[in-house]
């Protein structure tokens, strides 16, 4: 989406967003974040840690630190992962409709981001779980709200 960019604690961020992960995860830190995301829809965001995440993906707590050493990269991990599923989702639907009209393709990018069901609902609570959180850690301010304006512009991509 943009450039990379240095963090001020040596971490690179894609896409000049500071703090953003790369949607390009491996298998085991997809698993990793798809069971982050679970805890966080399940269970909260301040549940979420290394221990709480590696039972959740069966795997063990050495893994799921190798992979994310603080809880902060795994939280971040999520969030990305998530945003990811959405535009993924977004996307798909949208060429699905391709062809249909302005009203129709609108409609179904936003069914796809009403929390109905697996996926959907996952992925509203970790919404609304981070948005709740980014209110009083200043760490993640930033990075949520470049979230926020990242999935914006790739749903306004998805409708082009």
């Amino acid at each position: 989406m943009g450039e990379d960019v240095q963090l001020g604690d040596g971490e690179q961020a894609r896409g000049g967003v500071p703090g953003a992960p790369t949607p390009d995860l491996s298998p085991a830190q997809a698993r990793i974040a798809e069971a982050a995301i679970r805890v966080i829809a399940e269970q909260g965001f301040d549940v979420v840690s290394v221990r709480t995440v590696a039972a959740e993906a069966g795997l063990s707590a050495g893994t799921v630190q190798y992979h994310y050493p603080r809880r902060k990269d795994l939280l971040l991990a999520a969030l990305g992962w998530s945003v990811q599923r959405q535009v993924n989702r977004i996307e798909a639907a949208v060429g699905d409709t391709a062809g249909g009209s302005a009203r129709q393709l609108m409609g179904a990018a936003l069914r796809e981001l009403l929390p109905l069901e697996g996926q959907r609902s996952e992925d509203a609570a970790v919404w609304v779980s981070f948005g709740a959180a980014a209110s009083t850690r200043d760490w993640l301010r930033e990075v949520y709200w470049a979230e926020v304006q990242r999935f914006r512009q790739g749903l306004l991509a998805a409708l082009e």
